[in-house]
């Protein structure tokens, strides 16, 4: 018995299927694979909360104080001060994060300049919280579900940072003239073309972002979500304490 092969144009045709097929498959794959690694950075999210929520019931309600720094200056990030919290220092690190700024040392003061720059974290604090301001009192703030801890860092700006700077978002006629620095380092803080943060990683899960708030649940949002303007002057949005 003869046996008839495929001619070319039946090859053809079963190429040019599997090829739809792939087009059409392999967006919804890797939007799937992203979902996934949206929902391990969650976990992270929750688990740092978690972290936050022992230590200022451990502190009087203060938060941790948290500072980029060279050499012995007894300065830490904040990953070191809440790291008796953290069994899994993993949850540092977002999945989705492809940093090339990657060392995972987290308890060493962050170094400040040269050319040993690294990546402790994929999430940045909010500079307000950061220092011993008023703010860094919990009951100082009124709007705690609202109000934004932690934000998910870009992956290649500010490697040396493990914080973001909103008091120097938006127009320079808003900034916090206090804390604020020059306006020749802005262009690592704000992009004005775009209206938007050049420090947080703002679409990186399926057009939006992780957050971790004050009262310490995290939240997926988009950028429009979490910043807006407040006339007469643009503010911080959910960055602000003081809205």
């Amino acid at each position: 018995m003869r046996y008839r092969g495929f001619t070319l144009i039946e090859l053809l045709v079963v190429v040019a299927i599997i090829a739809v097929l792939s087009a059409i498959l392999f967006p919804v794959l890797a939007q799937a694979r992203e979902k996934a690694r949206q929902m391990a950075c969650m976990s992270n999210c929750r688990q740092i909360g978690l972290a936050f929520r022992m230590y200022t019931d451990d502190h009087d309600g203060y938060f941790p104080m948290s500072y980029h720094a060279a050499g012995n200056s007894g300065a830490f990030a904040w990953t070191y001060r809440v790291q008796p919290y953290i069994k899994n220092r993993a949850v540092y690190r977002c999945p989705s994060d492809h940093s090339k700024f990657w060392d995972g040392d987290y308890e060493s003061p962050i170094p400040f300049v040269g050319t040993n720059r690294r990546r402790l974290t994929s999430y940045y604090y909010n500079s307000w919280f950061r220092e011993t301001k008023p703010y860094a009192y919990e009951v100082t703030v009124d709007k705690v579900s609202q109000v934004i801890l932690f934000a998910e860092a870009s992956p290649d700006v500010s490697p040396l940072n493990d914080h973001f700077h909103s008091w120097c978002w938006g127009p320079e006629e808003t900034w916090d003239r206090e804390h604020c620095y020059p306006h020749w380092w802005r262009q690592y803080y704000w992009d004005p073309v775009k209206n938007e943060t050049t420090e947080l990683n703002l679409r990186v899960h399926n057009g939006g972002a992780n957050y971790i708030y004050l009262d310490f649940h995290a939240k997926w949002r988009r950028w429009e979500q979490v910043w807006w303007q407040r006339l007469p002057q643009v503010r911080f949005g959910s960055f602000d304490p003081n809205q």
